[in-house]
């Protein structure tokens, strides 16, 4: 399927973003033209505070400076707010944590979404299941690397103008 001969609805139904493959093409294409249309508005000085009041977490399972700064800069941008909470495996062994309360409490304060880093996707589908009331993103753990992969995607599209015939090659993280 040709992304530039797509017509975009700016609507995905998923809640959650685990892994890319949960997706179809044209849920995928739904995300490029959005971000295509928001770094349009930004470019030209408009408004894009598409997460104005909403806040979101970011769960770290190791340090990325890179990362957080880019998602904290990027939530800021559109108008949300951001919360860091630390985590190690230590904290959930010896500390008595769980996914089931980490997930509650957020949620119950109000969160809308939570970003995780370096997350098992164990532990991310059990997320999914405790509740529903929030998205779960997947920045990156060791198997996947959805939302990069998806910012590198937009970048190709951006600067070839296309996605069909392009060859790609991945090499580790």
């Amino acid at each position: 399927m040709d992304i530039n001969r797509y017509t975009p609805s700016y609507g995905v139904t998923k809640k959650h973003m685990l892994r890319l493959a949960d997706f179809s093409t044209e849920e995928l294409f739904e995300f490029l033209y959005a971000t295509k249309a928001m770094k349009a508005k930004f470019t030209a000085h408009e408004s894009t505070e598409i997460l104005k009041g909403v806040t979101v977490a970011l769960l770290f399972g190791d340090t990325s400076i890179r990362t957080r700064a880019a998602l904290e800069i990027g939530i800021r941008q559109l108008g949300g707010y951001c919360v860091n909470l630390p985590y190690n495996e230590t904290d959930m062994q010896d500390g008595g944590e769980n996914i089931k309360d980490i997930v509650s409490v957020i949620s119950r304060y109000g969160a809308g979404a939570l970003v995780t880093r370096e997350i098992s996707n164990d532990e991310l589908t059990e997320f999914c299941k405790v509740t529903n009331d929030i998205s779960f993103i997947n920045s990156s753990n060791r198997e996947y690397l959805p939302l990069q992969a998806l910012c590198d995607i937009f970048t190709i599209w951006e600067k070839k103008g296309k996605l069909e015939g392009v060859k790609l090659a991945s090499v580790g993280k």
